[in-house]
């Protein structure tokens, strides 16, 4: 699908491509062939071979992303703890449930523009226990873009680098297999939310992947347990407490639920990688981030 979309963009947009790569550097992404399919253990052997400090094991690449899909996979077994008004994260302010204490982690929705739709999903947010990040300029989150390296990979200010080990991955791959496009599978079950298959050969690895380009990832998936018993093993084994929502969940798989999976894909990154941009926002019609909700 992804070669599909590449080759339909250099056959016909070639005067729009060439528009863009005037101010913006690039080259057609190279891909083999047959898809390029790295399991978790040899991305893991090339890093530690590399002299990667840390490789990651049994855990995620250190990527913002995998921060992200880390704190979606926590926050159904630290849901109750947080409406409780109990949560605490360094770094993060709270929402609390009693009154006026969200007044530092948010602005008043007096103090909103005459938008009824943004002030009563502010008014909403107010009522649960959210963290929310104070990001400011010095935000380990807040990463710089520079100009891409010789590799096609993005370049970066020196310092500390939470999205080391994914660029690195992206570059090794590059050089030993001479391509920009790749799939990461195995991912381990311990990073993968309660719903991820695991592998049948080794639990501790799961039925799920990302797909990369210029070392960055660009869509995530997995294959979904479809069997009711061992998705209630696996809610039970993340910690994860059987509410009545995911017991629904769980009852729709007895009802002859076949196997599945899927994927999503960030369009906005795939543009912004495939045409090698300095920045993402420029990948989007209508950009948003918090200082920009309109239009």
């Amino acid at each position: 699908m992804f070669v599909h979309i590449f080759d339909g963009l250099e056959k016909d947009c070639p005067a729009e491509l060439a528009a863009i790569r005037a101010q913006y550097p690039s080259e057609r992404p190279r891909c083999a062939a047959s898809p390029t399919v790295l399991h978790w253990e040899e991305a893991n052997a090339m890093l530690a071979a590399d002299g990667v400090e840390e490789p990651p094991g049994l855990q995620d690449l250190s990527t913002a992303q995998a921060s992200l899909r880390h704190a979606a996979a926590r926050w159904s077994a630290h849901a109750a703890s947080m409406l409780a008004g109990k949560w605490r994260c360094a770094g993060m302010g709270h929402l609390s449930l009693s009154k006026g204490a969200h007044a530092r982690s948010m602005p008043s929705a007096r103090a909103l523009p005459q938008d009824q739709k943004r002030r009563k999903h502010m008014l909403l947010l107010a009522k649960v226990a959210i963290p929310v990040p104070h990001l400011t300029s010095g935000s380990k989150w807040l990463t710089p873009r520079h100009p891409p390296s010789h590799t096609g990979a993005p370049a970066h200010a020196p310092g500390p680098r939470p999205h080391a080990q994914e660029r690195r991955l992206g570059q090794l791959v590059a050089e030993e297999r001479g391509v920009d496009f790749f799939f990461l599978d195995r991912f381990p079950s311990a990073v993968r939310p309660f719903y991820t298959m695991p592998a049948a050969d080794d639990a501790r690895y799961s039925n799920s992947y990302d797909v990369f380009l210029r070392g960055e990832e660009i869509c995530s998936g997995a294959q979904r347990i479809h069997d009711a018993a061992m998705l209630e093993a696996a809610i039970a084994a993340k910690g994860v407490a059987l509410g009545p929502a995911l017991q629904t969940y769980v009852e729709s798989m007895r009802y002859g639920m076949p196997p599945h999976g899927g994927g999503g894909i960030g369009l906005e990154r795939l543009v912004f990688l495939y045409l090698n941009l300095d920045n993402v926002r420029k990948a989007s019609m209508f950009p948003r981030d918090p200082n920009r909700c309109s239009p």
